[in-house]
């Protein structure tokens, strides 16, 4: 069995116990060149049809199988071909929550009116017929309040609406990009691609092929390779190339925690304290009104 044959069988066998890869380059969306067991079956069908077989194989792949080759770290492969859909679907997951929550608040505002609407505001405006009010009352409050507490729920389906398709479609995916995610992605393909370069330096390849490796390895875009190289440049050797790599590993983790834990909670609590406020005037102002009127009688009395 050749070394492609064995590094195609390691792909498939993460690819079965259910580790999502992709072999695209930093310009393809994430998701389009997932490797599927069908996929790593096609290229290993067509090696066997060729004497080299490289030629046959994606470029992120045939760097693959040259680093897991030339280093035997068939870990850090997998980790480097998982690092942009394993963002992607913690991207998304943020933006589920994100928009579960408001879509909680917007059901919630609009059965709560629905209910007062239907049930409470008829009882409302029947005890002030009943007492008949208007004819000696000094102030008379606006009559009927009813349109909008009606308009208000009306509006509030159509947000749950517009918010359910958010949640079922992840739109708009740039809200966690525009957060940070951005920075969060190029820290953990940094942290990869600092393993991988320590890794290749440690079996002897000179250090800019190491760093040209590993940043086509990550398919980082040319800011993060120009980061990495002049990061690399300006030590003084004393430190680790792995203690940069778990450095920003780190970083990238904090800034997941803080994106995953205020992003929900603050869109939560601005539009959710919105909501409130809107909520308590629609329902407390008919029965302000009934208290206003029944106060200017007693006062007429």
């Amino acid at each position: 069995m050749s070394s492609i044959d064995r590094f195609l069988k390691d792909l498939r066998s993460a690819v079965a116990m259910g580790q999502l890869m992709e072999i695209g380059d930093c310009n393809t969306p994430v998701l389009r060149q997932l490797l599927t067991l069908r996929r790593i079956d096609d290229f290993a069908s067509r090696t066997t049809q060729t004497q080299t077989g490289r030629s046959d194989l994606p470029p992120r792949l045939i760097v693959a199988q040259q680093f897991a080759g030339q280093s035997g770290a068939v870990g850090i492969v997998f980790d480097a071909l998982s690092v942009r859909p394993d963002m992607k679907r913690w991207n998304d997951r943020v933006l589920r929550r994100t928009w579960a929550y408001l879509w909680l608040l917007f059901v919630t505002m609009a059965t709560g009116l629905a209910m007062f609407y239907y049930f409470v505001n008829p009882v409302v405006y029947d005890l002030r017929a009943d007492l008949k009010l208007e004819s000696a009352a000094r102030v008379v409050p606006p009559g009927d309040f009813g349109w909008l507490v009606f308009a208000a729920m009306v509006g509030g389906l159509v947000l749950a609406l517009v918010v359910a398709i958010c949640l079922v479609f992840r739109l708009p995916a740039k809200i966690v990009t525009w957060l940070g995610g951005r920075t969060i992605a190029r820290q953990r393909q940094a942290s990869i691609a600092l393993s991988a370069i320590e890794v290749l330096s440690r079996s002897g390849m000179p250090m800019q092929q190491s760093v040209q490796w590993s940043c086509d390895l990550v398919a980082a875009d040319p800011f993060t390779c120009q980061q990495i190289d002049a990061a690399l440049s300006r030590s003084a050797g004393g430190v680790k190339i792995s203690v940069w790599a778990q450095a920003n590993a780190q970083a990238a983790q904090d800034r997941m925690a803080k994106i995953d834990l205020w992003l929900p909670l603050a869109a939560t609590a601005v539009i959710g304290g919105v909501l409130a406020f809107t909520y308590c005037l629609l329902i407390y102002q008919p029965l302000i009104s009934l208290l206003k009127e029944l106060a200017s009688v007693a006062r007429g009395l």
